[in-house]
């Protein structure tokens, strides 16, 4: 779908500093979208064309204001607010002893196989820590959660 999105690139959207569009760049939306800015020829009078990388992995194009002086009445969840950074994977550890109660009762599998579990037994011994019999450390290696995050928790 092509429409007319003017991005209103004022100061405000970046602390200190006034946003230039140029192309070539990728940029990221207010809502996390990303848009890769393509052409400048549109008309003339300073519009950029993009292109939407949308979260379900179809594309569409829009066009932005890229001379910061586009006002408009208020913000708006396409306006472009900072050049874009490839998010970094999320980083898992094991489970503590103290961590044990987020464990109880939830649904995992074995990566390896159509196994699912479900959390039942949680045992401390020797300083180590066990689920259902198996390790804490071999639960994060080579198992996973039923919505296919990893059993660990996230480091923060």
């Amino acid at each position: 779908m092509v429409g007319l999105l003017g991005a209103n690139v004022e100061s405000y959207f970046l602390e200190g500093g006034e946003m230039k569009l140029e192309v070539g760049k990728i940029y990221k939306t207010r809502h996390g979208w990303k848009i890769t800015i393509v052409s400048d020829k549109r008309t003339g009078d300073d519009n950029f064309i993009g292109i939407y990388h949308h979260p379900q992995g179809n594309e569409s194009t829009g066009y932005w204001y890229g001379n910061g002086k586009k006002y408009r009445e208020r913000p708006d969840d396409t306006d472009i607010v900072a050049e874009w950074t490839e998010p970094k994977p999320q980083q898992y550890v094991p489970y503590t002893w103290e961590d044990r109660e987020q464990l109880r009762g939830r649904w995992y599998r074995i990566k390896s196989s159509d196994v699912e579990a479900q959390v039942e037994r949680l045992k401390q011994a020797g300083g180590f820590f066990f689920v259902n019999g198996l390790s804490i450390g071999f639960l994060l290696e080579n198992c996973e959660w039923l919505d296919g995050t990893p059993c660990g928790k996230v480091v923060e």
